[in-house]
């Protein structure tokens, strides 16, 4: 297990103490005296740092706590007091690099993200300009988000303005902006009098977090061990078939029912055969479990907005993409679509209503999905 650190006041008193015990003439160890701060400011405090150092040391060889952050319950779990630590400087000690070797070890790496793309509409003086790839325009400051452009564009005969096709200079949803919003070039090229981009860019996705690279780490662990238990089932599952994630697969387990068996819900992969082979080769040898596909919820969205110029397929693009990334069981949430709708386009000033139907008709709240569902996007419309 790992060990606690002293309070900074421990060891204080254990330092004063053994200075009071040697042949030291040293026996002021009053609030405001040298020896106070020397002893408890200065060292004591700088040891209490290094014994958090020590432990972030130590919960650097557990994979569930590699790279933090650490919480008052994980302390809790360790048999360590909460109180004697700083949470803050502990978490500021703890190393993604950490966990990404850990997981290294079992051949899993971490999902880096992903650039958003999309166009510009590059104005330019005359037909012969020609802008090259690597020309970089961003949003306004300022927070500037930055893109360059992956191609060399010319304008047609007779044309003053070229479309070309841009990548964001850092990975991350924060750069799936809305239409219009790229409209400033840092250090414009001759000849290159305005950009815009006529519509929004997509397909940024952030890292992955130590959550989720934390989970999928976990799974492979169990997976590599054998199978032969729902972990192992489900993290095996998830590393053989491409498309299939830990929240596509659950084991529902019937452990009453004579004799007992299980259920195995498995969203997307190959064939059942191919699945319920892989199921069979995972499973404990005396339990049967069948695989089961999950029922399709489809969910139809129509939203109406008010805003000028607003890019309505960016819209309906983010919807449909929130919809289809969720797993089995997980519930359509109305706050995450509405969230979804705002930030897909920076001219939306309001949404002036949302309806969210499923077969059953309209629903008012959020949408429960049963484990064995999952929610699939329908008909997604948006209007202004």
């Amino acid at each position: 297990m790992p060990q606690a650190p002293q309070t900074q006041q421990q060891v204080y008193e254990a330092v004063r103490d053994r200075i009071r015990e040697s042949d030291a003439d040293i026996t002021n160890f009053s609030p405001n005296s040298p020896e106070r701060a020397l002893t408890d400011d200065g060292f004591a405090g700088a040891f209490r740092a290094l014994e958090h150092a020590k432990l972030a040391v130590q919960l650097s060889g557990w994979i569930a706590y590699a790279g933090g952050p650490i919480t008052e319950d994980d302390l809790t779990d360790l048999g360590i007091d909460p109180d004697v630590v700083d949470l803050d400087l502990l978490n500021s000690l703890m190393e993604d690099a950490d966990l990404d070797a850990l997981a290294a070890r079992n051949s899993v790496t971490r999902d880096p993200g992903t650039y958003a793309t999309g166009t510009i509409q590059i104005t330019t003086a005359s037909e012969t300009t020609t802008v090259d790839a690597g020309f970089r325009v961003t949003t306004d400051p300022p927070d500037a988000l930055a893109f360059e452009t992956t191609a060399d564009v010319t304008p047609d005969a007779g044309a003053t303005t070229v479309t070309a096709p841009i990548q964001a200079l850092a990975r991350g949803a924060d750069h799936n902006v809305g239409s219009g919003t790229i409209q400033t070039m840092p250090s414009p090229p001759p000849g290159v009098e305005g950009v815009t981009n006529p519509t929004a860019t997509t397909g940024g996705e952030n890292p992955e977090t130590n959550a989720e690279f934390r989970e999928r780490a976990q799974a492979a662990i169990v997976q590599n061990s054998g199978g032969g238990t729902t972990g192992g089932i489900e993290g095996g599952l998830a590393s053989r078939f491409d498309g299939v994630d830990l929240g596509d697969v659950i084991v529902d387990e019937h452990r009453n029912a004579s004799p007992p068996n299980a259920d195995v819900i498995v969203n997307g992969g190959p064939s059942d055969s191919e699945v319920q082979a892989a199921i069979d080769e995972l499973r404990p040898s005396a339990v049967e479990h069948t695989l089961v596909r999950p029922t399709l919820v489809t969910i139809d969205v129509d939203v109406d907005l008010a805003g000028t110029g607003v890019d309505t397929d960016a819209v309906e693009a983010a919807v449909t993409q929130y919809l289809a990334g969720l797993g089995l069981g997980e519930d359509v949430i109305r706050d995450k679509l509405i969230q979804n709708v705002m930030n897909a386009d920076g001219d939306i000033d309001s949404i002036d209503s949302l309806t969210v139907s499923d077969s059953s008709g309209t629903v008012s709240d959020d949408r429960a999905v049963a484990d064995q569902a999952i929610a699939e996007p329908g008909t997604v419309t948006a209007v202004v």
